[in-house]
């Protein structure tokens, strides 16, 4: 089962789609601190939001990530720092919850370069309240590149500082597990 992280810079026309999507549901909303929404296949299946999913899918699939295209949702977080520090509410985790095995797809859309912090942070054992070794890592989170991983891996936001935004779309898709 694909459980590795792989990098890749999205294809601009896909990137400008994803900033289109992320207007349309978080600008209004935007305010300091922390914002996330969430949309799922309840939603209007809007011509942007089509595009998006089957690019993600294509994503995932291609590099050996097997999902159910009709099983997804799509989290959009922000946080706007005004020169104060923040911790993430969002904790060590794993997307796997509940029984939903899944596959994930981040896409950065923006991250200004006033803001400390804010990578990705990932952890190389499974024990999410010990200390951060040398052996746990962070991906530099840069505007339109993508990181794709199994929904076992625990991971967390890097608390941030600075004054600034950063946003992401985290798409999430159940996972299909190879025949063995």
């Amino acid at each position: 089962m694909a459980n590795i992280i792989r990098l890749m810079r999205r294809k601009p026309a896909h990137f400008f789609l994803a900033q289109r999507l992320f207007n349309t549901y978080m600008i209004p909303h935007s305010e300091p601190g922390f914002s996330a929404t969430q949309l799922s296949p309840g939603e209007t299946m809007t011509v942007t939001l089509r595009s998006l999913l089957t690019e993600s899918v294509h994503h995932l699939e291609s590099h050996g990530f097997h999902v159910d295209p009709s099983s997804w949702t799509i989290d959009m977080h922000q946080y706007n720092l005004q020169g104060q520090p923040m911790d993430t509410p969002l904790g060590w985790h794993k997307d796997d919850i509940n029984g939903k095995d899944v596959h994930t797809l981040i896409l950065y859309l923006r991250k200004d370069s006033s803001l400390m912090g804010g990578n990705l942070l990932v952890r190389n054992n499974s024990d999410k309240d010990s200390e951060i070794t040398e052996d746990d890592w962070s991906i530099k989170v840069s505007p339109s590149w993508i990181v794709l991983m199994g929904g076992q891996v625990n991971h967390k936001p890097q608390d941030l500082s600075g004054h600034g935004i950063r946003n992401s779309l985290v798409f999430q898709f159940a996972r299909i597990d190879s025949a063995s």
